[in-house]
C-alpha cells in the first residue's frame, strides 16, 4: 500500500481523526477557471476533452495547482455512461447535453430537463419500463465505478439529480432502491485501503435517515439542510459532506468567511465532515472567491479538531 501525502479527505469520510476539515468542490475542474476554458478550446469539444487522457489529466490537476484542495476529481462526465451504452451523446450550443437516440423515442427526455415531465410520466404510466431502465443504469454505473476503483480512484460519489422532485413513495421505489443496489455492488477496498462511497441526492434532505442505512460511508447535503441537524438525525452512521450554497461565492470575502464559520459551527467538534458546496460551483464564480473559501475552511476548522 503506497503512502499518501494527504489522506485527510479519506480519513474524514471514514470518521477518523483529522487535523482540519478537508474541502473539495463539485465541478471544481470547470468553466469558472480560465485555464480550463483554454484546455477545452484546445481539445475541440467537451467530449474530446473527456476522452483525451492527457487533457483530462491536465484539467483534473488545474484546481489543485490553484487552490489548496484536499481531493482531485478525475475529470469526466456522468453522461459518458449512457453515451457508452449507445445513446449518442452530443452537446448543442446553448442547450446543453442531448442524445441522438433517446430510449423508447418519445418516452425518455433525451436531454436535460428542469421539471422531468417525460420521465415522471413514464414513472406513473409505465413503472415496469422505468424499473427496467433504472436497473440497467444501476448495473452500468456499478461497473463504471468499479472500473474507476480498479484504475486507482480512492473514493467515489453517486449523484442523484432527481431525488428531490419525487414524492416520498417514489423516492424510495425509483431512487433509493437503485442507489442501494449500486452501493451493494461496489468494491470497497483497493490497494489495502477502504474505498469510501459518498451518496449525494439533490433535494434529498427529507430522506437522510433512509439514505444513511444503505451502506454508504458519507452523505452529501445541499444547502437547504442545516448540517448540525443532519448530524443529529444520522448520528454516527455516516460522515456528512457539504453544504455551502454555491451562490454564496458571489458575496463579499467577509460574507464568505461568515458563512464558512456558520457551517463549521453548526457541524461542531469532531471528524466526519467534508466541506463542499451544496451543488456544483457556478461557471460565473470568481476563482479568487473560491480560494477564500478553501483557505477559510482550513483556517477556521482546526479549532473543531483540537
Amino acid at each position: 500500500m503506497t503512502s499518501l501525502k494527504n489522506d485527510t479527505f479519506l480519513r474524514a469520510l471514514l470518521k477518523q481523526p483529522v487535523e482540519y476539515t478537508p474541502i473539495w468542490m463539485m465541478r471544481q475542474a470547470g468553466r469558472y477557471l480560465p485555464e480550463y476554458k483554454a484546455t477545452r478550446a484546445k481539445a475541440g469539444s467537451f467530449l474530446d476533452l473527456c476522452k483525451n487522457t492527457e487533457l483530462a489529466t491536465e484539467v483534473t490537476i488545474q484546481p489543485l495547482d490553484r487552490f489548496d484542495l484536499d481531493a482531485a476529481i478525475l475529470f469526466s462526465d456522468i453522461l459518458t455512461v449512457p453515451d457508452a451504452m449507445g445513446l449518442g451523446l452530443y452537446f448543442a450550443e446553448g442547450e446543453g447535453p442531448k442524445f441522438e437516440r433517446a430510449l423508447q423515442h418519445e418516452m425518455v427526455e433525451g436531454g436535460s430537463s428542469k421539471e422531468f415531465r417525460t420521465i415522471k410520466t413514464m414513472m406513473y404510466s409505465r413503472p415496469d419500463l422505468l424499473h427496467k431502465i433504472l436497473d440497467t443504469n444501476a448495473q452500468a454505473v456499478t461497473a463504471y465505478l468499479n472500473a474507476q476503483i480498479d484504475a486507482g480512484a480512492q473514493a467515489v460519489q453517486i449523484f442523484d439529480t432527481w431525488g428531490g422532485v419525487l414524492s416520498d413513495a417514489a423516492f424510495k421505489e425509483f431512487s433509493l432502491k437503485y442507489i442501494r443496489q449500486i452501493v451493494a455492488g461496489l468494491k470497497r477496498e483497493s490497494e489495502g485501503r477502504r474505498v469510501p462511497v459518498i451518496v449525494f441526492a439533490k433535494g434529498g434532505g427529507l430522506w437522510l435517515e433512509g439514505m444513511a442505512e444503505i451502506g454508504a460511508d458519507a452523505l452529501g447535503l445541499d444547502w437547504t439542510c442545516n448540517i448540525g441537524e443532519a448530524r443529529r438525525r444520522v448520528g454516527d452512521q455516516v460522515a456528512l459532506q457539504g453544504n455551502f450554497d454555491p451562490f454564496a461565492l458571489f458575496g463579499t470575502p467577509e460574507s464568505i468567511r461568515t458563512e464558512v464559520a456558520r457551517i463549521l459551527a453548526d457541524y461542531g467538534h469532531g471528524s466526519g465532515h467534508v466541506f463542499n458546496l451544496g451543488h456544483g460551483i457556478n461557471q460565473h464564480a470568481d476563482p479568487e472567491h473560491a480560494k477564500i473559501l478553501v483557505d477559510t475552511v482550513h483556517e477556521l476548522s482546526r479549532q473543531y479538531h483540537a
